[in-house]
């Protein structure tokens, strides 16, 4: 079985914040429907930013109630309302432990969540993909089983941030599923944290065509839809001179991540791109309809890997 997990960093836009929230959460809804009515209905891990708890606990609660499922994205509160301005307050700083001051808010912002009544959440993702060995450790105490930041291959640094290394995952090129270890976050471990690393970006034409193209040639010929990818980005000049990490598949389970914001939908005009929006109803539909393709959240995805047995979560 190969599971789409959609993962939406859910924080509010640049501009005024929440602008066309309610618009574009009307167009995720339609896109949902379209796939519900071709095959199968998508549900999908919103984890939310301090401020998103606040100011859209509610709305997140009926959505909770159709079977999405609530996470925790660890920005540095109030940062992604300054473009990611990281400066004074927001500034990115290591203890001597080599923690990063971001990670520790990732279990105060799980606390608002389950204080706010909508559940305690398993699953992480951080601010701008920040990633060390030290977070594995951090997740793990604050009681996360579930992270969605790895991006494969990737030495990551920001405008916002100058030199400072967001993560360093050169160590690993495969997008499969692993175990995170404590000693190095890009080999797999025994730690309680499943890594769902990403596979894309869900509002990309590209890369919404890309994993289409993947699951089919991995349902014709067998070969695992991870292999795939590290191929096909390879071909592409990517990871250049980074010996392949191997896929680790292991006839498991086939978790394709996607991250996405509710303001990709917000077109260069400053209004409601309902093309996109569309768009992403057809990519949905198309998965959904493959054979032994289906839609989870990233925590019953990530059940379903540890488990002995493939069961489908039920649609």
């Amino acid at each position: 079985m190969k599971y789409l997990v959609t993962v939406c960093h859910t924080e509010a836009w640049f501009g005024p914040p929440w602008q066309f929230f309610d618009d574009i959460f009307d167009g995720f809804q339609r896109a949902w429907d379209v796939a519900a009515r071709r095959h199968k209905r998508p549900r999908v891990t919103f984890c939310m930013t301090s401020e998103a708890v606040e100011d859209k606990g509610e709305f997140f609660a009926g959505l909770q109630a159709e079977r999405h499922e609530i996470g925790v994205h660890s920005h540095l509160p109030g940062s992604q309302r300054r473009g990611h301005s990281y400066s004074g307050d927001f500034a990115y700083e290591l203890d001597d432990n080599g923690v990063l001051n971001q990670d520790l808010t990732a279990e105060i912002i799980r606390s608002k969540i389950v204080d706010a009544g909508l559940g305690t959440p398993k699953v992480h993702v951080s601010g701008m993909f920040t990633f060390r060995d030290t977070t594995v450790g951090v997740l793990e105490e604050a009681g996360f089983t579930v992270d969605c930041s790895l991006s494969p291959g990737m030495l990551h640094k920001h405008d916002a941030t100058g030199d400072f290394v967001l993560c360093d995952n050169r160590g690993r090129t495969c997008p499969a599923a692993y175990p995170l270890s404590q000693a190095d976050h890009c080999t797999p471990g025994d730690s309680e944290v499943i890594e769902l690393p990403v596979w894309g970006h869900l509002s990309a034409r590209h890369d919404q065509q890309c994993v289409i193209e993947i699951a089919e040639e991995s349902l014709r010929t067998g070969t695992p839809m991870a292999d795939l990818w590290e191929r096909y980005w390879r071909s592409r000049g990517f990871f250049e001179g980074i010996a392949p990490s191997g896929s680790h598949v292991n006839g498991r389970p086939e978790i394709v991540q996607m991250f996405f914001h509710y303001w990709d939908f917000i077109d260069q005009t400053h209004s409601v791109n309902t093309h996109d929006l569309q768009r992403l109803g057809e990519f949905l539909a198309k998965w959904g309809e493959l054979d032994g393709c289906n839609f989870a959240t990233a925590s019953e995805a990530a059940d379903v890997w540890t488990s002995d047995e493939d069961k489908s979560p039920v649609q």
